[in-house]
């Protein structure tokens, strides 16, 4: 076989190899653009070592929540 179709292997496998990169580079793009600025942490307050308010927008309303461990409440939404 010859140099050339070593070098036909290489430049196909490298155009595949760049194609799916580029799919999976546009698919985290994609998801990012479609779920971000939909909820957005305004301020927080830390209360103790594991226990936090939060001012939470969540699209054109805001909301205040307790954050607790692994517990979080919604404790009611901010005019």
């Amino acid at each position: 076989m010859s140099y050339l179709y070593y070098l036909k292997t290489i430049l196909s496998l490298g155009f595949v190899l760049g194609v799916l990169y580029a799919a999976l580079r546009w698919g985290q793009w994609a998801q990012k653009k479609k779920y971000s600025s939909e909820m957005k942490i305004v301020d927080r307050l830390s209360l103790a070592p594991n226990i936090a308010l939060l001012i939470v927008q969540i699209r054109d309303e805001s909301y205040i929540a307790g954050l607790g461990g692994k517990d979080l409440k919604f404790l009611r939404k901010i005019k």
